[in-house]
């Protein structure tokens, strides 16, 4: 009797690791598994004794908005400037819960911009220097069984990072707490390029006539016309500096580096960069 105890306690163990090891999402899980697609990843959950094979009864589509008109959706991206992104899925047949991944690379296959979840069930975690968003709990499906969406922000890379590719995945499933039934899509992408016409490597004359010393160390001052937001970013896309109508910058407080400043006017945005010694 004892003996058949001790099996029956391991079987139970066994099947409570195989139902929460990915509790805390795929990539932050132990087992670190990728499956965007994105360089050094798969894009099939079957792999590593995540899920089930990719199925093409589940679709999944990436698409980016400017966070002031979300439902227009762009296909170029401004250097610095942040954006909603969204992965968008569909299965037949309906499944009630789904999981996610998504990760952005420039050509060169690193990490591009940053990531930033805006749901409390979403997360960020980094595999080999490649920052993905995913699922931290099963997601429920929205309107109805079989139709999933996820919102979360990205910042873009700094000017000259050409085209940025997002991958990604989505996992349609019952909300069991197994992997019988799951339907993973087949991993999908979306390549967004850069916005020349604003990615300029000194400020224009539109709005700015110069911006010096270049590089500076105490104050960066703006020679422009009429009111404006100025914001300061590193290279990563984190904003340091963010105010409205200044044209003396008090950059004392930043570490020596290269850093992005925008201008936005309300009717454009122009971009440079500088260096603070």
């Amino acid at each position: 009797m004892k003996k058949k105890f001790l099996l029956f306690c391991a079987a139970l163990g066994i099947a409570y690791i195989g139902l929460t090891g990915y509790a805390s999402g795929p990539a932050a899980s132990p087992a670190a598994l990728n499956r965007t697609g994105a360089a050094g990843s798969t894009a099939n959950c079957s792999t590593g004794g995540c899920h089930s094979a990719s199925s093409s009864s589940t679709t999944a589509v990436i698409e980016m908005a400017d966070p002031a008109s979300p439902s227009v959706k762009v296909t170029k991206y401004i250097p610095g400037k942040t954006y909603l992104m969204t992965i968008r899925g569909i299965s037949t047949p309906a499944k009630p819960k789904f999981g996610f991944q998504v990760a952005a690379t420039k050509s060169d296959n690193s990490n591009a911009g940053t990531l930033t979840a805006t749901a409390a069930s979403t997360g960020t975690h980094a595999i080999s220097g490649i920052n993905i968003i995913e699922h931290r709990a099963a997601l429920a499906a929205s309107p109805s069984a079989g139709n999933y969406t996820v919102n979360f922000n990205w910042t873009a890379p700094v000017a000259g990072s050409g085209t940025i590719t997002f991958y990604g995945i989505i996992n349609a499933v019952d909300g069991t707490g197994t992997t019988a039934n799951d339907l993973p899509s087949n991993g999908t992408t979306a390549a967004f390029s850069e916005d020349l016409t604003s990615s300029v490597g000194t400020i224009g004359t539109v709005m700015a006539t110069n911006v010096y010393p270049n590089p500076c160390t105490d104050m960066l001052h703006i020679e422009a016309r009429g009111n404006m937001r100025v914001s300061v970013s590193d290279l990563g896309g984190r904003q340091l500096i963010n105010t409205t109508a200044q044209k003396d910058i008090d950059v004392s407080g930043l570490q020596p580096g290269s850093y992005i400043i925008r201008l936005d006017n309300g009717t454009e945005q122009q971009v440079s960069m500088f260096i603070k010694k």
